[in-house]
């Protein structure tokens, strides 16, 4: 929340204790080898830290989608094996569901710390800084998947190309310009590839980010 309209307060713990009784705004799979999630700012200065399994379930509860003044964030081990996702293949992949904002159709991934300031970043006003990335054509979907994982898809994807990652780091932005999503990488190439799967639910984006 801007400073000017006040703190927003964070609240970490185990998903059974503080979720608010409905869906969550935000849920994925992160891995915790050293056990323990941290909840940092900008600068790393921790925030919150509790113990965690190393294959963790995160949910997210807002409450409000831009302005939140209370961000819930719970953490829990999968319910089990058979419950995760076909986009999680092992247990050393992570998966993560993000809504997209309305009218989304092509996305850009960026290898830069600007990625963390949206608010003074604004890639698709630099036609030299669209040609350092990759702008990846998506069908207007309502949800994006991002994995590190090989996604088990039996069709050919709409979108495979490589970007340097030298920061071994990609940004994710929409055609909106805000970034949706930090997203650290193995190596110092990343191969992106891009899907749409219709699902009974909407048209869902996928995009797997693996080594090159």
């Amino acid at each position: 929340m801007p400073d000017i309209d006040g703190p927003t307060q964070i609240v970490l713990g185990d998903s059974a204790e503080v979720d608010p009784g409905r869906p969550a705004d935000f849920v994925s799979l992160l891995r915790v080898p050293d056990g323990e999630v941290r909840v940092t700012t900008v600068g790393d200065d921790v925030l919150l830290r509790m113990p965690a399994p190393p294959l963790s379930l995160v949910e997210i509860w807002r409450s409000h989608p831009k302005w939140p003044e209370t961000v819930i964030i719970g953490i829990n081990p999968p319910a089990s094996r058979s419950a995760l996702p076909v986009m999680l293949p092992t247990e050393r992949a992570t998966r993560t569901v993000l809504d997209l904002p309305e009218g989304v159709d092509r996305l850009f991934l960026y290898n830069a710390a600007m990625a963390d300031r949206p608010d003074v970043f604004n890639p698709w006003l630099s036609d030299r800084t669209l040609a350092s990335g990759l702008v990846v054509p998506i069908a207007p979907a309502s949800k994006l998947e991002v994995t590190d994982a090989e996604p088990a898809m039996s069709n050919d994807p709409v979108f495979d190309a490589v970007l340097p990652t030298p920061n071994r780091l990609v940004g994710i932005f929409p055609s909106d310009r805000l970034v949706m999503l930090r997203a650290d990488t193995a190596t110092k190439l990343t191969r992106v590839r891009a899907w749409v799967e219709r699902r009974p639910e909407g048209a869902i984006a996928m995009l797997a980010l693996t080594p090159a």
